[in-house]
């Protein structure tokens, strides 16, 4: 701040200041405290003095000094001698700092105390009156209570419309004492618009002829005006807090104070709306989104329905026909069939056998997706053993050597995980199966936080070129020659450990076997 704005401020704040140089030998007065007192000039100290209280004037030295000596500030009562041999009481506050040259100088402000007490009840009853409402009520009881503490007739409280700076409307508008309407205003040669420049803003009258494009001032009967400036935390414009009445209007301490400190709370609240206005519109566009993403999914699942039924229905008639006129050919005409020929029947038999399997996994993938999750605690040894009593591992299962921890704990939907580990061991215990000694391993492995199930064997294993169609449907790396298969049982793999979470994945070599690996995802984690 450059000394000329510093002096306008202090004059327009205080009742004046004063200013010393001991190295100079120069002492200075403002103006405002000069007419206040009828002074004549002083150029020194002692001077000065002669104007205070004496019980007052040893206390102000000794504080003076100190500052020189010590630097820092110092604050007193001191009693100020008026033109009619009353005393002020007043509160002084002042410092010392460096001039810039070999000393010190000492800059000192008299503010009426009786004034000052005045104001700061005033100002302690105003936000006592507004503490505890938000939003739109704070903004009316912001604009009643400096109605009612300046006694003006209009106050209110605008925002700068969004998208076009040079129009505003009021949050709040107080006349004579009520809250009426809000209104829509020009910026543009009215005081507000001035307002949005400056710290404060203030006409004490004639403001119809200083703004005569304003005609709103006209319709109001307007004489004087004062307003402060509505900043954000960074600095941007917002708004701006005004009073206008129908009289002249002083520039009063408590006027300056009220203003400027309900500006600043009045931004901190359209802040604070503006922002929570900004999470509701997100939060609506997140409920939106999810609705959508809803109707999707039920759309899919009407599809899923549709589909599953089209396929129990139109698709198994026709299979079990060929299926059962097989079966009848086979029973009764077998004999007067060539050999070519009942090769070829066995082989329509068989085909018609997989395209029921392959109907049945089409139909267990598309029901995976419906099915509603209930994760539980549970041993995944224990699960794993209970499917390996069951047989339906393939004609090798007795020859394969299963290696299992004595527990794994794991948090999952137990009915779909082991739909899962189920098709895993199927296929670890299928591709070991033309090898000598087969070995399946169940293990579980911790990096960083993350508990990692596998399943290994050491079957034909794949060439890891091909990773990425493991998991897709009707995806095979062999052929049904080799080794028998639809191609869905790791899509339902997938499908599951998707729908907890997690991911799965593979490693192998073409004849050294393969390792499944999978995660639950972090909400079902085990500590």
């Amino acid at each position: 701040m450059d000394e000329q704005l510093l002096r306008h401020y202090l004059e327009a704040t205080t009742l004046g200041f004063w200013q010393w140089q001991p190295h100079a030998n120069d002492f200075q007065i403002s103006s405002s405290l000069q007419s206040l007192l009828d002074l004549p000039a002083i150029h020194l100290l002692r001077d000065w003095l002669d104007y205070i209280h004496p019980d007052d004037v040893p206390p102000l030295r000794a504080a003076v000094h100190r500052s020189l000596a010590q630097g820092g500030n110092f604050q007193l009562e001191v009693q100020l001698r008026l033109p009619d041999g009353n005393y002020l009481n007043t509160l002084c506050q002042g410092m010392a700092s460096p001039d810039g040259t070999s000393g010190r100088t000492v800059m000192a402000t008299h503010v009426d105390r009786g004034e000052s007490q005045r104001v700061e009840s005033a100002l302690e009853g105003a936000f006592r009156r507004t503490a505890g409402v938000i939003g739109v009520d704070f903004m009316r009881a912001l604009v009643k209570e400096l109605a009612a503490v300046l006694k003006v007739k209009y106050a209110f409280a605008s925002e700068i419309m969004p998208g076009n700076r040079n129009r505003a409307h009021t949050l709040a508008l107080c006349v004579d004492g009520e809250i009426v309407d809000n209104m829509e205003y020009d910026l543009s040669g009215t005081p507000c618009a001035n307002v949005l420049h400056r710290t404060l803003c203030h006409y004490p009258c004639d403001i119809q002829r200083l703004f005569p494009e304003d005609v709103t001032l006209v319709d109001m009967a307007a004489e004087s005006y004062m307003g402060a400036p509505v900043f954000s935390a960074d600095g941007e414009p917002l708004g701006l807090v005004s009073v206008i009445d129908v009289q002249p209007l002083s520039s009063s301490p408590l006027a300056k104070a009220l203003l400027s400190i309900f500006a600043a709370r009045a931004g901190t609240e359209l802040e604070r709306t503006r922002s929570e206005e900004r999470v509701q519109q997100l939060n609506q566009e997140l409920e939106n989104r999810v609705q959508r993403r809803t109707e999707e999914l039920q759309r899919a699942n009407q599809e899923i329905e549709a589909f599953s039924y089209s396929v129990s229905h139109d698709l198994r008639a026709p299979i079990r026909r060929i299926h059962n006129f097989a079966n009848i050919l086979s029973d009764d005409y077998a004999d007067h069939l060539p050999s070519e020929g009942r090769d070829y029947l066995s082989r329509i038999m068989r085909a018609a056998t997989n395209m029921s399997e392959l109907i049945d996994a089409m139909l267990h993938l598309a029901r995976l997706s419906q099915q509603e999750m209930r994760p539980t605690v549970f041993d995944l040894v224990s699960m794993v053993r209970t499917i390996v009593s069951q047989g339906n591992l393939g004609d090798n299962a007795t020859q394969v050597e299963l290696r299992l921890p004595p527990h794994l704990r794991v948090k999952a939907d137990a009915t779909l995980l082991s739909v899962a580990v189920e098709n895993l061991l199927r296929n670890a215990y299928k591709f070991s199966a033309k090898t000598p000694h087969p070995v399946v391993e169940i293990g579980m492995q911790k990096h960083e936080g993350v508990v990692t199930y596998s399943v290994r064997d050491n079957g034909a294993g794949f060439d890891m070129r091909y990773a990425d169609k493991l998991f897709k449907t009707f995806q095979r790396l062999h052929d049904d020659q080799t080794f028998e298969g639809t191609g869905i049982g790791l899509a339902v793999v997938k499908q599951v450990i998707d729908r907890h979470g997690g991911r799965v994945w593979a490693e192998g070599e073409t004849g050294k076997g393969a390792t499944f690996y999978f995660t639950l995802g972090p909400d079902n984690q085990i500590s």
